[in-house]
């Protein structure tokens, strides 16, 4: 009984010896990191250039009093860390390394390592730091600070209504020479903002800047706050800048414009609008009233055509209202622009918009021309056609509506007392009417002179237009008909003219007529036909007689050969037809008209 009971005493003494041991086993690890062989926990840790390489060390040290295993290290940047082995016995260390490049700015990693003792881990970090930018001897840095867009250093800003979200910018400028650090902004009213959360960066190099941002909801009345920024330069001299922003909280509330656009003074929403001469001055006016019960500003009012519009104000009142005006010249036609007022109330933008119309007329310019001709000659000088006593004799009247509005009350009269008789007594714009008068034809030169009158409202128009003629003698003069002629060359020769001249020689208008190329001879047996090339071979036909008629000394004729060839070119140079057979009937008739005194 007593060996065993000696032997559980043993044994509770080994096992005391184990436990107390274990309880005075104390493992640990320690870890210092370097960058560079600088030991810089706190930036800016040294300065290297953008590209360099950085070299990390991270001295491991078992600080406990067990052996440690399974060791491991790593970079919250870089990654895992290479180490020569994985245990360490107490009091060993050992130096892991890791190698990268310099990165613009203010660059801090973190290095940690975790080990394993009797089943127990343990741990440590150590972070490092450092910096590439640009050194100088001036830091300086500069805020401004803004709300919802205002730079509203002074009160009252802008005017937001309560409980509308108001955002306040910050820009932050490094206006020195060297990059600034640990830059911070804290705004009096809302405290630090964070980074990257409202400001983008916590660094600056030189002539470089950053906008940060805040948010908030209006409250009523006037509102300040203060915006502060703080830095430092890589040699810790510290810098700051502040400054102010205000903004007025105010009740919510309805904007509104109406716009009322008018032309030459008409309210002329719907076409056509009033008329307008063509070239006249437009004088459009624009009432600009604010309908709403918050102040407008910015204000402005555009017409859709490009017309300048003039406004003496850009804001307005509750129940203000305002005349902008702009001007412009009358075009023809159907004219319709839109004028368009805008304005603003706490940064909403109201408009409203009113057409406006016109049409442009051509002025009034009534107008009428009188052509009168004489048995189809339009003989404004004398001596006119000849005509033989007793023949009858037809004026006619072709009167036409030369201007560009109707005409009324059209009247023809004749100086000589003749009646005239006309189709109609009004006349549309363009419009003509042919008049028409009778008599016979009375020995001597004969003129007289048709008129015409018209009223259009109460504006009168007219014109005047002659005719003259000569009434040959019945029996009186000579001639010989275009069958003597040419039946009878031998009496050709003391005219001066031969069968075989060209009749484009003697009647030079004749030229772009196929007769023209004919001989006097052949002119005389010409047939006749139609158009105005057939009335061109009946006119030379006759008239040919008429020229031999007035040329031979022997034969009374009562024309010259200049006064023939004359009438004959001007009635070819027509191209009318109606003309060239009136001619050719009036050199005939005197042709006809005596006895032939030859032969």
């Amino acid at each position: 009984m007593n060996a065993i009971r000696l032997s559980l005493s043993i044994l509770s003494a080994i096992i005391l010896i184990f436990v107390q041991a274990a309880a005075l086993a104390a493992p640990g690890v320690e870890i210092e990191k370097l960058t560079n062989g600088y030991d810089a926990d706190t930036a800016p840790g040294p300065t290297l250039a953008q590209g360099d390489t950085v070299t990390w060390s991270y001295i491991v040290r078992n600080t406990g009093d067990v052996d440690l295993s399974e060791i491991t290290v790593s970079d919250d940047k870089e990654g895992a860390v290479f180490c020569p082995k994985t245990i360490l016995l107490v009091n060993e260390s050992m130096t892991c390394t890791l190698v990268g490049w310099a990165v613009r700015g203010q660059y801090h990693n973190l290095g940690s390592v975790v080990a394993s003792a009797a089943e127990t881990e343990v741990s440590d970090s150590d972070p490092s730091h450092y910096y590439v930018g640009t050194i100088g001897g001036n830091p300086a840095v500069h805020l401004e600070k803004f709300t919802n867009g205002h730079d509203a250093d002074l009160p009252p800003g802008p005017t937001i209504p309560v409980g509308d979200n108001v955002t306040w910018t910050y820009e932050v400028s490094n206006i020195g020479d060297t990059t600034l650090l640990f830059i911070s902004v804290v705004d009096d009213q809302l405290g630090a903002l964070a980074v990257p959360a409202n400001c983008p960066t916590d660094w600056l190099d030189p002539n470089t800047s950053m906008t940060c941002t805040a948010n908030g909801t209006a409250v009523l009345g006037p509102y300040e706050n203060m915006g502060t920024v703080s830095a430092e330069s890589p040699d810790g001299d510290p810098v700051q800048d502040n400054d102010y922003s205000h903004y007025e909280g105010i009740e919510p509330g309805n904007p509104a414009i109406d716009i009322e656009k008018a032309t030459n003074g008409h309210d002329a929403d719907v076409g056509p609008g009033p008329s307008i001469p063509v070239g006249d001055p437009v004088t459009w006016t624009y009432v600009v009233e604010n309908v709403g019960d918050v102040v407008l500003t910015g204000i402005e009012v555009l017409d859709n055509q490009g017309v300048s519009v003039s406004c003496p104000a850009s804001s307005l009142a509750p129940s203000a209202s305002m005349t902008c005006t702009a001007g412009g010249t009358a075009v023809e036609g159907s004219y319709a622009n839109i004028g368009t007022a805008i304005g603003f109330a706490r940064e909403v933008e109201v408009n409203d918009s009113d057409p406006s119309h016109y049409t442009g007329v051509v002025p009034a310019q009534p107008a009428i021309d009188i052509e009168k001709a004489t048995n189809g000659h339009d003989a404004d000088a004398a001596p006119g056609p000849t005509i033989i006593e007793g023949d009858p004799v037809t004026w006619t009247y072709v009167v036409t509506n030369t201007g560009n509005v109707p005409l009324q009350n059209v009247t023809v009269l004749d100086n000589q007392g003749v009646a005239v008789s006309c189709p109609a007594s009004a006349l549309t714009p363009t419009q003509a009417m042919t008049c028409i008068a009778n008599g016979l034809a009375v020995v001597g030169q004969y003129a007289n002179l048709g008129t015409v009158t018209a009223t259009s409202d109460t504006v009168t128009v007219n014109d005047e237009d002659p005719s003259h003629y000569y009434g040959a003698p019945r029996g009186a003069g000579e001639g010989c008909t275009h069958g003597y002629w040419k039946n009878h060359l031998d009496s050709w020769p003391p005219t001066g003219y031969a069968p075989s001249d060209i009749v484009a020689d003697v009647f030079v208008a004749a030229a772009p007529y196929a007769a023209g190329a004919a001989t006097l001879k052949q002119a005389l047996k010409f047939k006749g036909g139609k158009g105005v090339d057939g009335a061109s071979r009946i006119l030379l036909r006759n008239t040919t007689a008429s020229l031999l008629n007035a040329a031979h000394p022997n034969v009374g004729f009562p024309r010259s050969p200049a006064q023939v060839i004359a009438q004959v070119n001007a009635a070819l140079a027509s191209g009318d037809r109606a003309t060239m057979l009136a001619t050719e009937e009036e050199l005939n008739g005197l042709n006809e008209a005596g006895d032939c005194p030859l032969n």
